[in-house]
């Protein structure tokens, strides 16, 4: 790591040192190692060095000393990154730049430190599982021994390249195979993909040495089970496979999963906590949910270039679903406002319809709170949405979907006719008979219409408090819990009235 800190730092211009020393200013030991980088002449120096120039005089023995100045090396290492590539993409992973720094080593003719680096590199690649530069590796290192006349070297290097050529095969298989169960996934269903997944698990069992392919497997299979509809009354299946791959990834944080690329780790933070989001929400875990939709959040709005890439439409949807699903209202259309200035930014006006959609959700969850919405508005702009709807149906928030809200706002308006009228629909009876709600909701319609009897309407809150108290997925929860809000209200004012 110290010639990568060495690399880093060499590549600065002098405004942009200058720059950097300005934000370590308030630090010493930052602009002591500094002055101590400024000093060395080669590529690469001796950790003790660094130590005894950075902390000299301190009295605390040298393994704590050592410690420090490695957590201060990762951290200028980052700090340099992110100064100097605010706004470029990396093209190369740490461990493949790494390697053409070692091919440009041998290219220049500096075969010593070029073999010193390989070895070091190759001890890394194994560790972490980075099957697809191993053969490049110890090709080289080969060709070193080769240039040093030291051919007895190369009869362990020939059988790790056997090895790492097996490895590199059975990970592209690996890669093909992730690829053919995305295919299968979108247009037969997950049930489909039952020779894939036995393949996966083959690959993890004959590789059990390496535990990238079993990582991959369990990966997998929570990927894409725990949005598949068929596994949503199914998760223990899920949750076997999220405990088992958490096992294997707290001790194995940088290996990659399918694709190797550059900030494979970075990525793969993001989207492991986006898929534990999907698991937590299915089950009607929305605390959890939030947690981990709220790190994706920071991360994608953090200074780190390499996640500016996640900030899309669906960032903003999953933390306004979690937010509202956990009660954070006010969070809510805070995130619905932000939503709204990333459409304009990004000239997607024909979807501000949708976002107003969201502000009429949080409205009719949050009941009797109004935050002073306008509710005039949210219907005009729920019957914008169905009449853009009517076109292209939205699997995102359907027809239906839509119909069952703006039901809820003429409920909340106090004009049950209009809404009973729409829940009769086919559409919308299709939807709430999905969520095991039809009963319920056809029971209320006829209790408001007919006799709005706060006994029958307290009996129906009852039955409807049980139910979500089983709710087996997001949508039906959000239903239940609306409704619950509204009976209440009700029930209130009824007294009141007595």
């Amino acid at each position: 790591m110290n010639h990568i800190l060495l690399d880093v730092f060499s590549k600065l211009t002098v405004s942009q040192r200058t720059e950097l020393r300005n934000t370590y200013k308030d630090s010493a030991i930052g602009l002591r190692m500094f002055d101590f980088l400024d000093l060395v002449t080669g590529t690469d120096f001796k950790t003790a060095d660094a130590v005894k120039h950075v902390y000299n005089g301190a009295s605390e023995a040298y393994n704590v000393l050592e410690n420090r100045y490695f957590k201060l090396r990762k951290k200028i290492i980052d700090d340099i990154n992110a100064f100097s590539n605010d706004d470029v993409i990396p093209i190369q992973a740490e461990e493949e730049a790494a390697l053409s720094n070692c091919k440009y080593l041998l290219s220049i003719g500096d075969k010593k430190e070029a073999y010193k680096r390989l070895t070091e590199l190759e001890r890394l690649c194994w560790e972490r599982n980075i099957f697809e530069l191993l053969p490049s590796i110890l090709d080289n290192l080969v060709f070193c021994n080769q240039a040093f006349n030291e051919l007895d070297k190369n009869q362990a290097l020939y059988k790790r390249m056997e090895e790492a050529g097996k490895l590199q095969y059975d990970i592209t298989r690996v890669n093909i195979i992730s690829r053919q169960v995305y295919d299968v996934f979108f247009t037969k269903g997950i049930t489909h993909a039952k020779a894939q997944f036995n393949s996966l698990k083959e690959l993890a069992e004959k590789n059990k040495k390496y535990p990238r392919f079993l990582m991959c497997y369990h990966y997998m299979s929570m990927y894409y089970k725990a949005s598949a509809p068929e596994y949503f009354d199914n998760s223990q299946v899920v949750s076997r496979h999220l405990t088992e791959f958490k096992k294997l990834y707290d001790v194995h944080p940088h290996v990659p999963m399918m694709n190797y690329r550059a900030n494979y780790a970075k990525h793969f933070h993001f989207h492991f906590n986006h898929i534990t989001a999907i698991f937590h929400n299915n089950r009607c875990e929305f605390e959890d949910a939030y947690q981990c939709v709220k790190k994706t959040w920071e991360v994608s709005h953090s200074s780190d270039s390499v996640y500016k890439q996640y900030r899309t439409e669906s960032l903003y949807t999953n933390m306004f679903n979690t937010q509202a699903m956990t009660g954070r209202y006010k969070d809510a259309l805070e995130t619905i406002t932000a939503y709204t200035k990333f459409l304009k930014d990004n000239n997607k006006l024909d979807r501000l319809a949708f976002a107003n959609v969201l502000k009429a959700i949080v409205y009719v969850a949050a009941w009797p709170q109004t935050f002073k919405i306008d509710a005039a508005y949210l219907h005009e702009q729920v019957d914008e949405y169905i009449k853009q709807t009517k076109k292209h149906d939205n699997i995102e928030f359907s027809l239906a979907q839509a119909y069952l809200l703006k039901a809820q706002l003429l409920l909340l308006d106090a004009k049950p006719d209009k809404a009973a009228a729409l829940v009769k629909r086919t559409d919308v009876q299709a939807w709430l008979t999905e969520l095991k709600a039809q009963d319920i909701v056809s029971e209320l319609m006829d209790i408001v219409c007919k006799t709005n009897s706060a006994a029958k309407l307290a009996e129906l809150l009852k039955k409807i408090q049980h139910r979500k108290l089983k709710a087996s997925n997001s949508e039906q929860f959000r239903l239940l819990h609306s409704l619950i809000g509204y009976l209440n209200f009700s029930l209130k004012n009824s007294k009141k009235e007595l």
